[in-house]
């Protein structure tokens, strides 16, 4: 079914810092957000009254699923009191994770954005932190995508925008938003049920606290440069310069007067300052893009080897080290005749 014109959303929301950082973020984005809580029978009710709570505020329609099946199926901390709190050992996983969890409630919520009229579905999951559990992988998420999109005959888009961040980085996009203090106050991470900063013992508070503690020092560091000029010199094109011009530049730069291109007419001060740019380059093609050298009619077949001489000279590389383009494809390979 092609619904590509389709920017509705559906979010998968805890009433955690992630789900809402992320409700955030599709609020910025989308036509329509919708947010979907599970209600798997976690020990915290609190956790889902916060998720409420939010939705409430920002005027988003929401929706409680129940997956009570889900703790039968996968009893773990999060929903049993007499299974206690604890990190992975010897690579095994933490006793907080939930079997399948994130797979069911993908699921879920691709079936409830085809009734709603969505085609985009956002989650927080992310690799950074996510203290190896399987279901917050990036090629999991992928590979859903692709299994949703078959069952449903439905163009469903997954979207996950914390996947690479950790949590200092998380809380500098609620930041972005004007967020911060409202992500801090009033979201549930915490496994003891306290709302805000948390108990500040169990692993997710001292996450949550550290990449929060980690962010702010990060701002407090950094300082305005009153001396940063955002406009970037470009480089100069002796051809188009006039014999005058020409003459100026080549008495205050004797490079000038060497062409290396001659095709185009490219000097050896234009190369120099190409590699030698703030942004400069460090292989053949970089050379190319920046300042035309080997564009002309022999494509480099005269100029190609004094240029890379250059690159070798002035980034210090052995001859063997210089690139074309990018890893793997050396110039030089070895000596052919001593």
């Amino acid at each position: 079914m092609n619904n590509n014109s389709n920017n509705n959303a559906v979010v998968v929301f805890s009433g955690g810092q992630d789900s809402t950082t992320c409700l955030f973020w599709a609020l910025e984005r989308f036509d329509k957000v919708i947010a979907v809580t599970f209600n798997y029978n976690q020990k915290h009710k609190l956790e889902i009254e916060c998720a409420k709570n939010i939705a409430k505020e920002l005027g988003v329609e929401h929706h409680i699923l129940d997956m009570d099946l889900l703790n039968q199926l996968a009893p773990n901390a999060l929903t049993r009191d007499d299974i206690k709190i604890e990190e992975g050992k010897d690579g095994e996983l933490p006793s907080t994770f939930v079997e399948g969890r994130n797979m069911v409630f993908l699921t879920f919520a691709a079936i409830l954005a085809k009734t709603k009229n969505a085609r985009h579905i956002v989650t927080g999951v992310c690799e950074t932190d996510f203290s190896g559990y399987p279901d917050c992988r990036d090629v999991f998420v992928k590979s859903l995508n692709v299994t949703a999109n078959l069952a449903m005959d439905y163009d469903f888009v997954m979207h996950t925008p914390l996947m690479w961040l950790d949590k200092a980085q998380t809380w500098e996009l609620a930041d972005k938003y004007g967020k911060l203090e409202y992500v801090r106050e009033k979201t549930l991470t915490c496994y003891n049920g306290i709302i805000g900063d948390g108990c500040g013992e169990c692993p997710s508070c001292k996450l949550r606290q550290n990449g929060l503690e980690t962010y702010l020092k990060q701002k407090e560091e950094l300082t305005e440069n009153e001396n940063f000029n955002p406009i970037r010199k470009p480089i100069v094109t002796f051809n188009d310069k006039s014999v005058e011009e020409k003459e100026a530049l080549i008495k205050e730069n004797p490079d000038y007067g060497e062409v290396i291109c001659r095709c185009q007419t490219i000097t050896k001060a234009e190369i120099l300052e190409a590699i030698n740019n703030p942004l400069g380059v460090e292989t053949l093609t970089g050379i190319k893009y920046r300042c035309r050298a080997m564009m002309g009619r022999c494509q480099g077949g005269y100029c190609e080897t004094r240029i890379a001489g250059l690159l070798e000279e002035v980034k210090h590389k052995n001859r063997e080290d210089v690139l074309y383009s990018r890893e793997g494809s050396n110039m030089f390979v070895g000596k052919v005749r001593e």
